[in-house]
């Protein structure tokens, strides 16, 4: 069995540690993609990620939709019998989980859902759903694990809505697979990149709306 491990970024210091808890896995097995969705490369920060199972990629365009884009295009480049998706500040909770979910999937299930750790907290429920189920909670075959490629913030629930058409096997006892910690200012630091971008997009799209009239801005 292997794993494929996909993580958007937006290149914040907390990828260190996501990448560092893929490395210090027992079970070798998985292949790691990080997608950068940033304009720049931060080459100091990416130097401390270096893995031979590791494909650090940017995308040809910095979309800035919360990793929609960077999740649908790593799918293209997947080997793996399952993904989980991994966010560049969240982390593998202990060396051993890849080793014990595998031998939990002996069975083949087309996915499973396990416990993480939400802000401290144990976060898991069955059936899944919005707002009940996180992309972390998920273990998926790669058959049937590609992203929406949207804009919209809610594409992790579409995501979980579209694995629901399958049956999965559930976990509620295994011990919790990924720690989501307090969110950092790096989450605001891309909120306050969103506001900027939808206010660029909007004056692109008033730019358009004059052109089209034949009109210029004032």
């Amino acid at each position: 069995m292997r794993f494929t491990i996909i993580t958007p970024t937006l290149q914040r210091s907390s990828l260190i540690r996501a990448c560092n808890s893929v490395d210090r896995q027992s079970f070798s097995d998985w292949q790691h993609i990080v997608m950068v969705d940033r304009a720049k490369l931060d080459h100091a920060l990416l130097a401390g990620i270096h893995h031979p199972r590791r494909s650090v990629i940017k995308c040809p365009v910095a979309h800035h939709n919360y990793g929609n884009t960077c999740r649908h295009n790593a799918w293209e480049l997947a080997t793996g019998d399952y993904c989980l998706m991994l966010d560049d500040d969240n982390y593998l909770a202990d060396d051993k989980i890849l080793e014990d979910i595998a031998a939990n999937l002996e069975d083949s299930p087309h996915w499973a859902l396990f416990p993480i750790l939400r802000r401290g907290k144990p976060f898991f429920h069955d059936p899944p759903g919005l707002k009940v189920t996180d992309t972390a909670n998920v273990v998926v075959r790669r058959e049937i694990a590609r992203w929406p490629d949207i804009l919209e913030y809610a594409a992790d629930a579409r995501w979980i809505e579209g694995l629901k058409a399958y049956p999965h096997k559930s976990l509620p006892d295994f011990r919790p697979i990924v720690d989501m910690p307090v969110q950092s200012k790096g989450r605001s630091n891309a909120n306050r990149w969103d506001i900027r971008e939808k206010a660029a997009r909007t004056w692109r799209d008033i730019g358009m709306l004059y052109s089209k009239r034949g009109s210029t801005q004032l």
